[in-house]
């Protein structure tokens, strides 16, 4: 059954990062990385950084293993449930006022390399549109957790699609009858944002799940939600933290920001479909597990959950390192996304992907500290983890220009997972034979399917350059053969005898 939830959110997020590959295309061929799609770019990044500091950070960690406890309890569940509801949607709208009066101070502290330009008030003008999409996504996000609890996970998993879809769709209509296309798909987030919410909200309705709106009021069940949710919040600032370094340092580069953003959304994809999805499905299992004190059952399922990550994340990092420029010429290199592009954007790509197995594992172990209502422990590495990519970054410009942030992500991303790890104490990760066994099993299957990326692409690279239109089918015959051979090749030493 837990195995079953992860593949539906894996299947429904890996349709909605295809959506959002069409919307990147098609941006990237439409503003390329003009001013429009860099003051884009920014913008957005102000409400999302809010949400995920608010709604995916501290919000659904500190919410859910409340709500867990309570699921029995039917009276229990809806007062808690409304009180949450009403606290969090004021919070909000304050949050909301606030940005909008302070929003050119939020540009700045965000890209500072912006100022006395035209991207600078684009980018403030864009961000005014854009911010009340933070009430509708957190709201989303509250919903969606309550679904979550009760193992309805195909609802919260699926609607992530209805952004990229709008905004897909605000583009064509905006060529079709030649409108401002950045004004367009700026006006699609806040409706996209709206058609989640009302999706969700209604959802709940179905599952005899209604919400009712209080005066907010500080009872000890809110007490005890902002006692956890005070930690991961400064936890997930942190980690924002080190993408507005990253945005402040690209921000000083003509076009870094859009190629860093466009590397992000390459390696974001096997993150969001293996760690996020792994996360979404393994907290209200494993805090179920830690209520009935199974702490083995709970070893067993962190153990298992992270052999399916690995055993997705070396080949895909591989992959990325190997591959970076084909990669990014084929799903980008056309209209405005020139070859410059291809190469800044690509040796990103590839610096990132470096850090890839991290992020995933972190989203698992994270976890374990999030299901035990443990929020200081992750924050304290995530602070460590922060002050070394700030340093590093910093330090690096110098040498590495615009790609200094990459660099800093990837190491310190590492750091904070070697320190989760030294961190655990009621439920721990079992390294055993077996785990040891089936561990070499992937990283030799991973160097074979390298070895055959690294011989298909010298043997292709003249074919490549005399037809020009041959690449989209070898680049397809080079996914679909690398999968095949991992896969064949984990077979041929054992991977999956149930022995």
């Amino acid at each position: 059954n837990f195995f079953l939830n992860f593949s539906k959110v894996s299947i429904w997020t890996m349709v909605s990062r295809f959506f959002g590959f069409v919307r990147d295309i098609m941006m990237a061929y439409f503003l390329g990385t003009s001013i429009i799609a860099e003051a884009f770019i920014i913008a957005f990044s102000i409400p999302n950084l809010f949400r995920r500091i608010f709604a995916e950070g501290a919000f659904t960690t500190a919410f859910l293993p409340i709500l867990s406890k309570k699921i029995n309890n039917k009276k229990e569940l809806f007062n808690f449930s409304s009180e949450t509801f009403s606290i969090l949607l004021f919070s909000l709208i304050f949050l909301t006022v606030l940005a909008e009066i302070f929003m050119p101070v939020l540009i700045f502290s965000t890209a500072g390399g912006f100022l006395e330009s035209e991207k600078f008030y684009l980018s403030t003008f864009y961000a005014r549109i854009m911010f009340p999409y933070i009430i509708l996504i957190s709201l989303s996000t509250f919903f969606g957790s309550i679904l979550n609890s009760i193992n309805k996970f195909t609802i919260t998993s699926s609607l992530p699609v209805v952004l990229n879809v709008v905004i897909i769709l605000s583009m064509i209509i905006a060529y079709m009858f030649n409108k401002d296309i950045g004004l367009c798909i700026v006006i699609s987030v806040p409706i996209a944002g709206l058609i989640q919410l009302i999706s969700l909200w209604y959802s709940a309705r179905l599952n005899e799940h209604k919400i009712s709106l209080k005066f907010p009021k500080l009872t000890k069940d809110i007490k005890f939600l902002i006692k956890i949710a005070i930690p991961t919040t400064l936890s997930a600032g942190v980690i924002q933290i080190n993408l507005l370094v990253g945005r402040q340092i690209a921000s000083f580069y003509d076009g870094a920001i859009a190629w860093l953003t466009y590397a992000d959304r390459i390696y974001q994809l096997p993150l969001a479909v293996i760690g996020i999805a792994m996360g979404t499905v393994l907290l209200p299992k494993l805090s179920k597990k830690i209520i009935k004190k199974d702490f083995e059952g709970g070893e067993k399922l962190i153990t298992k959950s992270i052999l399916v990550c690995i055993l997705f994340s070396v080949p895909a990092t591989l992959a990325l390192v190997l591959i970076p420029f084909q990669i990014i010429e084929i799903l980008f290199e056309r209209g405005e996304f020139l070859k410059i592009d291809t190469i800044a954007t690509g040796n990103a790509l590839w610096i990132y992907a470096l850090g890839l197995p991290s992020f995933i594992l972190q989203k698992i172990i994270s976890t374990i500290f999030f299901a035990e209502s443990n929020t200081k422990t992750p924050f304290k590495c995530a602070l460590v983890a922060m002050i070394l990519n700030v340093l590093i970054s910093i330090l690096l410009i110098p040498q590495f220009g615009y790609l200094s942030p990459a660099i800093g992500i990837s190491i310190s991303g590492w750091v904070m997972c070697f320190l989760l790890f030294l961190n655990l104490k009621i439920i721990r990760i079992h390294i055993d034979k077996y785990f040891k066994l089936q561990f070499m099993r992937i990283l030799t299957s991973s160097i074979i399917m390298g070895i055959f990326i690294i011989l298909f692409e010298n043997l292709t690279y003249d074919l490549k350059s005399n037809f020009e239109n041959i690449k989209y089918f070898l680049f397809l015959l080079i996914i679909f053969f690398s999968i095949a051979i991992y896969f064949v090749s984990l077979k041929i030493l054992g991977f999956f005898n149930k022995s």
